[in-house]
């Protein structure tokens, strides 16, 4: 029996909430047809969606992304540089949409401080490297993601090994130095970057590709001179996880194709007044300017 005429067999008639049917394979049925033809649970869920038979896990996205945008999710290998507020959140929700490989890198290990907003972190991890508990994590969501862990500071040196293989950058670092050597090696790479930045109830969102200026027109040279305001106001979760869902749709839409990237825009939220506006950079660094507010400023 061939692959395709197994997943047909299995394959079964379910309701999707719309009403429609579609034909859909349960994740014990991949799992033992990845045993059985000795392949992996992403090769079994690429060809099942080749054949319009869909995965239960990824139901609720197809609606939206289409079985060509699952596929490439599948396909797609996707660097998260941080595993604190921001990475542990976007790591968990990447891994949820279906990317299959994430690189992720953080050399430090949680802290008591880091309960109020780091998902990762629980009592019990308190002292365990990130990157570590990223893995395990990620292994309970989703089986079929491969996760590669990097336990030290991501820099100069060591990026353009790390990032090898990589289709999409995502940074989830918490200094504007450390934020400007990214965008530094994902230019030199030619890799897309999303990039974030958090502050109490506020923040920016942002996609960087190569040749961008990217952080530099707010920053220009100075990231290293540059004290970020979150070490004043503090950082709190649900600002977090504002921003990293942002960057995780950023992420989706520069790999399935989809929708319009934030380029040369930042998207600066603030949650204490609620608007989302934009801030144009792409005269950057001389012509900044807000493009659009997207709720009513008070």
């Amino acid at each position: 029996m061939n692959l395709e005429k197994a997943l047909i067999d299995v394959a079964e008639e379910y309701e999707a909430p719309n009403g429609k049917v579609f034909r859909g394979i349960s994740l014990d049925s991949v799992r033992k047809i990845a045993r059985d033809f000795n392949l992996s649970c992403r090769e079994v869920e690429i060809v099942a969606l080749k054949q319009s038979i869909i995965p239960l896990r990824y139901q609720r996205n197809i609606g939206t992304l289409g079985t060509d945008g699952q596929i490439k999710l599948l396909e797609s290998c996707v660097a998260v540089i941080g595993c604190g507020g921001l990475g542990g959140l976007l790591i968990e929700l990447l891994a949820r949409a279906g990317i299959s490989e994430l690189k992720v890198v953080d050399s430090k290990s949680f802290k008591e401080e880091n309960l109020n907003r780091q998902i990762l972190s629980s009592e019990i991890s308190i002292g365990r490297m990130k990157a570590e508990v990223a893995r395990e994590r990620i292994k309970t969501v989703n089986s079929a993601t491969e996760i590669e862990t990097y336990t030290v500071e991501f820099d100069s040196r060591n990026g353009k090994k790390i990032l090898s293989g990589v289709d999409v950058v995502v940074d989830a670092l918490d200094s504007v130095k450390a934020r400007l050597v990214l965008q530094d090696v994902a230019r030199r790479l030619k890799l897309p970057l999303v990039s974030a930045a958090i502050a109490g109830f506020c923040g920016y969102v942002t996609v960087i590709l190569p040749g961008d200026s990217g952080w530099r027109a707010l920053y220009g040279g100075q990231g290293s001179d540059v004290n970020g305001v979150e070490r004043e106001l503090g950082n709190l979760g649900a600002t977090a996880a504002v921003a990293a869902s942002l960057e995780t749709q950023e992420v989706i839409k520069l790999i399935s194709g989809r929708g319009e990237i934030l380029r040369n825009r930042f998207l600066f939220f603030d949650t204490e007044r609620n608007f989302f506006t934009y801030i144009d950079v792409s005269e950057s660094p001389k012509g900044l300017k807000r493009t659009r507010t997207l709720s009513r400023e008070k």
